[in-house]
This record gives structure tokens, sequence and C-alpha cells, in this order.
């Protein structure tokens, strides 16, 4: 991490561990997308980011309620659904299916590779609300067969935690690491950096206001209203582009009390796939950042280039097993950062067991991973993702924006009454962001869902 192409200092990794930390042991039960006890999201996790899931009645995070966008609802044009298939295809190519599995299901006691309960219920969710969805004649299903998608034309929202002050200073902090992992894609892989922005590209005109964090927070200003947003030229600095962020701290510190060491075996990501994240040409990047103490460098159990084996990552070729790698993710003085599909490959941790598979031990009742764990080496991820339901949302507003055009580069009247009802129908922050992108828009008089954000921004 001593080199040029990494431009995160020990400072903003500090405040980004230490972030996520904080969050978690003062935050109530089950926040940030955590179910600690059964889930993958285990542990110090902390997830925030947007999402299309329609909420039928008014909640915390939106006093109204989501709003569908009745001019993609109710379009059935002929042209519309053209151009929405064929924007589609850049983020869910219909010619490109996960790869095959080679051996079948893995042995059930293999701890590192099959489907945990908890990631067949979501499976099973994530159906039954398509169906849901279907039932009420709000969306449509698009995706291959196995991997099938609910389009909703309700608008996006943020989740209620970025309301958080203790979320959004995690999240800036977060952002931060993120532009050090971009600058360093963008350097050694620059094709890989350039199929992250596709997606933004190719619907610019509603899908950088979902970014976040936003580019800049990733350029280190103190919220996301810092400076203004645009589609990043080949001379700006390098960003991720992506609508969800995930901040995981695995390990302990020096004198980690019982619930950073009950955090730690929590954290340990079961196996699972994320069906329901978006696909990226490439894959979408996980950022694997250390922190060593020095007393950890002086532990008798302590290794420089493998310094927390229950990090490594287990990485499968198929949904559901297969031929797996396993990816050294904890190696001091480097930044790793894996870039997969994770939204169709099994993927998850490792948890240290007894030769029969038990993770307990049964003299002690306590996971064998405590005992193994070096105080004082501690592992940030930085999990990068957006949801497929999103890209679907933003392919289906930049549809029914070019049919509506007229070839020239004026905007017609269809298209701004188009883009009046979408500012109308998002919620805060994402009204305004939106509004960072068309400015010509006129502010909303009165909107006390934006109250919770603090003061809106007045002038780019």
């Amino acid at each position: 991490m001593t080199s040029p192409t990494w431009l995160a200092n020990e400072a903003e990794v500090d405040s980004a561990i230490d972030g996520a930390v904080d969050r978690v042991m003062t935050r109530p039960q089950g926040s940030d997308n955590a179910v600690t006890a059964t889930d993958a999201s285990g542990g110090v996790y902390v997830d925030v980011g947007s999402t299309t899931l329609p909420q039928w009645q008014p909640t915390v995070g939106l006093p109204r309620g989501t709003k569908a966008v009745q001019s993609l609802q109710c379009d059935r044009t002929a042209a519309f659904q053209e151009e929405r298939k064929r924007l589609l295809a850049l983020v869910r190519p219909s010619a490109v299916s996960p790869p095959a599995v080679a051996h079948g299901m893995p042995s059930s006691s293999n701890a590192e590779a099959v489907l945990c309960e908890y990631e067949l219920q979501r499976l099973a969710n994530v159906r039954r609300n398509g169906e849901y969805l279907t039932d009420l004649g709000l969306g449509a299903d698009v995706g291959d067969a196995q991997d099938r998608v609910p389009l909703s034309y309700h608008a996006p929202y943020r989740h209620k935690n970025c309301r958080e002050p203790a979320v959004q200073r995690m999240a800036a902090a977060v952002a931060r690491v993120m532009a050090a992992g971009a600058h360093a894609v963008r350097d050694c892989a620059p094709h890989v950096y350039e199929a992250w922005w596709e997606p933004i590209h190719a619907a610019p005109v509603i899908a950088p206001a979902l970014v976040y964090p936003s580019p800049a927070m990733q350029l280190g200003s103190e919220s996301e209203w810092g400076v203004r947003d645009q589609l990043p030229a080949d001379t700006s600095p390098a960003t991720i582009p992506t609508g969800h962020v995930a901040a995981r701290v695995s390990g302990i510190p020096d004198q980690p009390t019982q619930a950073r060491l009950e955090a730690a075996w929590k954290g340990v990501s079961n196996s699972h796939s994320d069906p329901v994240d978006a696909w990226r040409r490439h894959g979408v990047p996980i950022v694997y950042v250390p922190r060593i103490s020095p007393a950890a460098r002086q532990h008798p159990r302590y290794r420089r280039s493998h310094p927390m084996p229950s990090s490594d990552l287990v990485w499968c070729e198929g949904r559901e097993g297969g031929r797996a790698v396993r990816i050294v993710t904890c190696t001091e003085g480097w930044a790793c950062i894996v870039c997969a599909h994770y939204e169709s490959q099994l993927h998850g941790g490792v948890m240290p067991s007894s030769y029969d598979g038990r993770v307990i031990d049964e003299e002690t009742g306590r996971p064998f991973l405590e005992r193994r764990l070096v105080p004082g080496v501690e592992l940030l991820r930085a999990v990068c993702y957006s949801l497929a339901r999103v890209d679907a949302w933003c392919m289906a507003v930049q549809a029914a924006y070019n049919v509506r055009g007229d070839g020239s580069v004026n905007q017609t009247p269809a298209q701004e009454a188009l883009l009046q009802e979408i500012y109308q129908a998002l919620d805060a922050p994402l009204d305004e962001r939106f509004r960072m992108l068309h400015p010509w828009l006129p502010r909303k008089e009165d909107d006390s869902s934006s109250a919770p954000y603090g003061a809106r921004p007045q002038a780019w």
C-alpha cells in the first residue's frame, strides 16, 4: 500500500474501520441490513444505498411511500419496449449465463461451499416478491430463466439508515478507500474500470443520481453535496459507480471486548450467491485493506503473508458450487481487490473446524476461530454493488426519454414532462441529486421528507 497506485493513507483506512465498528457497536439491533445471528451479513457489517423495492405504506424512511412513475407503467408502445430491451441487454446480456457447475453440489460437510439456510430463504423471498408484483400488475420480469428480476416502475429511494450521522460518517470514510481501489483498477486493468461505468453511460438521464457513495464523497468531500457530479472524463479522478456499499470488518483489535470477539466469528460470511445484485461485464469489486498493530507483529501466530486465514475468499465457479479457488485477501502492506460475478457464483469466508467438520469446540463451547485470531489484525472489506432492479429501472427511464425525443439535441416537451414526473416521484435526497443532472427543474416548494437530511444545497 506504499505504491503510488494506491492513494488511501493509514488515517483514511483507520477512519473507515473505526467508523464501521463504532456504528455496529452502538446501533439498534438488526439495523443496516444486518441480522447478525443467521445470515451472510453478520458481525461488523454496515450497508447503505438505494433500492426500488416498493413500500405500499408510508414508512419512517418514506413519509409518503414510494411513488410509481405512471409514464413508465402505462407505456405499452412498441418503441418503448424495444428501446428498453436494447438498454437492458447492456446490463444483463442474454448471451451471458452463469458458468456451468462441473461437479454439482459440494458435500454438506464442506462448510466453505454450501448454501446456508438463510440464503435459501432469501431466494424464496425474492421469488415471492416477484410474484406479488406481477399479481398487482406493477411490473414485469426481465432476465434469464435462472436469474429473473422484478421490474417495478416505482421510484428508487435511499435506505433509511443513510439519515443516521454515524452511517454518513462511515460511508464518507469508506468512500475514500473506494476511490483508492478505483484508481488502482483503472491503472492496472482499465477495461474492468470502464465496464463499471457502462450502465451509467447508457442511462445518463438518471443513473448518475443513484451512485452512492457519490463521486464527491469518494473524492474527499465531507458530504455527497460537495461538488457537482458529472459523468467521468478520461482525465478525471477515478471513482466506483456503485449503488450500495457494505462495509465489513474482520478480525479483532489488540484488546477485544467479548462483543468484538462474537462479531468476528459471526462476520465470517456464509457461502452464498447474490442473485438480486446487478451484473457487470467483468464483475464488481470488493476492496480488502488490512490494519496491523505493532503488537500483532510480535504475536507467535502472526504471519505477514497470511495473518488472517478466516478472511480468505472461497469462490466457486457456479451458483451452487463446483470447482473453487481460495483467495488470500489479508496480507500486510497490500490491498486486495477481487472483481467477480458474485450475483451468479457461490462465495464466502472460511471457518476453522475440527477434522470432522465441527466449527464449535465441544470442550469450551466456543468457535475454534476465537483462539485462531491474532489480536491486532483487522481487515476492512468495502463491498461495492448495485441492484439489478435499480439497473432495470434506470434503463426503463432512459428508454422512455429516448423515444420521446425528436432526434435533435434539444429536449422535447414530452421529455421535459417525463423528467418532471420522475423528480416529483423521487424522495430526498435522490430528488435533488436528480435535479443536479437537470438544474432547470423547478425546486419542490415543500417536501418534509428532506428534513432529516439537513439543508438542501442552494447552488452548484
